[in-house]
């Protein structure tokens, strides 16, 4: 029953991030001790460790946007993503998350971009996806070509 309880909080925020509707850190401070347990869990909680991540998302680019705590989100994001994609390996989001994170993260290199070609190849007609992935990429080979 706590895992239900769990995944249902975070299903919620989650699919408030996913509409990009604006979630700021204080709101997601009661959601702090299940993004913990999640990824504590050693054992693959699909649903649960997507919603972590998605959740890692926001309060990454909250700290971007306002310079406090950056490494540690950046690094919970890492975490978090990398659970997930562990467990559930075809999800064309994290994949394009995974992408951005690496760049901000180490530079962009080709050996990100197979990152990329991983979302692409696993979500090619996610309409709300190719949105925000065609327009990382365009500003990630903008970046190169300068």
């Amino acid at each position: 029953m706590p895992a239900f309880v769990d995944q249902t909080r975070l299903d919620g925020a989650k699919d408030l991030i996913l509409r990009n509707v604006p979630v700021s850190d204080v709101e997601l401070d009661d959601l702090g001790p299940l993004l913990s347990r999640a990824v504590a869990e050693k054992d693959c909680m699909p649903a649960i460790d997507r919603s972590a991540a998605v959740i890692r998302l926001r309060l990454a680019e909250n700290a971007l946007a306002s310079g406090a705590q950056v490494d540690a989100r950046m690094g919970e994001l890492d975490e978090a993503v990398r659970k997930s994609l562990g467990c559930a390996p075809a999800d064309p989001y994290l994949w394009l998350v995974l992408f951005w994170l690496r760049n901000i993260r180490q530079g962009l290199s080709d050996a990100n971009f197979d990152l990329l070609r991983m979302s692409y190849r696993l979500g090619p007609n996610e309409g709300w996806i190719v949105v925000k992935r065609s327009a990382m990429a365009l500003a990630m080979f903008e970046r190169a070509a300068a």
